[in-house]
Formats: C-alpha cells, structure tokens, sequence
C-alpha cells in the first residue's frame, strides 16, 4: 500500500498551535485520512505560554518578537492570546543562586494556577472534533515518558486511539504500548 505521509511538526510548537494547523490546513486542502498528534506533557507548558516556557525560549532568536498564539482557561472560559513572550529576569536573578531558585519556584506555581492540563486537554478534544466531523481518524501518540504523559493517554483510553511511543531516558530499545 502506498502512504502519503506529511509532517507537519514545528520546533517549538504545542498542541495548541498543531490544532490552528490542523484548521488552516482544512481550509486549503482536503482533509486527511489520519491525523496522529504528537503529544509530550511538555506541550502544557507550551500551550499556555507559561512563564516556564517564556524562560526556555528566552533569547532564541527565531523566538524574539514572534507573536506566540497560547491559550488560557479564565474564569472557565478559554481565551485565545496571540502575543510575543516575554522573559523578563529578576534583579539579580543571574547573579545569585536564591534569587534564581525563587523565580523557578514562583514559576513553578505560577503554572499551576494556568490549569495546563484541562487547555491541553480542550485542545486534544477540538482536535478529535475535528478529526469526527471530516471523518478523519484521530490517533494520539505519546513522545515523552513522564509521569504526566501517562496520566492523559490514561484520560484517552477507550475514549480514542492512543499509542505510547516515548522511550525511558537512556533506552535505546523500542517498545509499544497500546492503552
């Protein structure tokens, strides 16, 4: 059997973004007949634009002044933003060790309160819509073996199709499995 196979991936991207894809791609073409979403729990961090996520890519080049589309759940309403990020360093963040370890645990909890998890969870939800209403079959791929990862694809089981492709750090040796 032949396959057509388009990736559609960006360095970068979280699930959010794949779902705008995935919409102006219908727009142009007709839809596909599989739709496989790479999915890692570190796409939360990038759905949300968490201040996390601002940090990592802070001074990336291809980053500086792109206007980032993330959403937020307010008010159990999700907002879309289209916005550059923006990592702004604590005095004296990079001069002592305190204030660096300060900023991550405020940034850790300050992700928290984003509710990640249920944007994540929207954003796959719209996909499959999506995916239902063009008869496309919706298949979502773990890639990233966290303790996170596990707990959606676990949501997902009986749900829809789910397949775990992540590896243990340092294995090199491939296993499926099917939830």
């Amino acid at each position: 059997a032949d396959f057509n196979i388009h990736n559609y991936a960006m360095s970068g991207y979280g699930n959010y973004q794949s779902l705008l894809q995935l919409r102006d791609l219908l727009q142009q073409k007709s839809a596909p007949e599989v739709v496989i979403l790479a999915y890692g729990s570190f796409h939360h961090q990038r759905n949300v634009a968490s201040r996390m996520w601002e940090q990592t890519i802070a001074g990336i080049p291809f980053a500086t002044g792109f206007a980032y589309p993330y959403l937020r759940l307010e008010e159990g309403v999700m907002q879309h933003y289209n916005a550059p990020l923006v990592y702004d360093l604590w005095p004296l963040q990079g001069l002592s060790a305190a204030v660096h370890v300060a900023e991550g645990k405020y940034a850790q909890q300050h992700e928290s309160t984003l509710n990640a998890d249920a944007v994540t969870q929207h954003v796959i939800d719209e996909i499959h819509g999506i995916c239902q209403s063009h008869e496309a079959h919706f298949i979502l791929a773990n890639v990233y073996d966290t303790e996170a990862s596990a707990r959606m694809l676990q949501h997902y089981a009986g749900k829809l199709p789910v397949i775990d492709l992540s590896l243990p750090p340092g294995d090199t040796t491939v296993q499926l499995s099917k939830y």
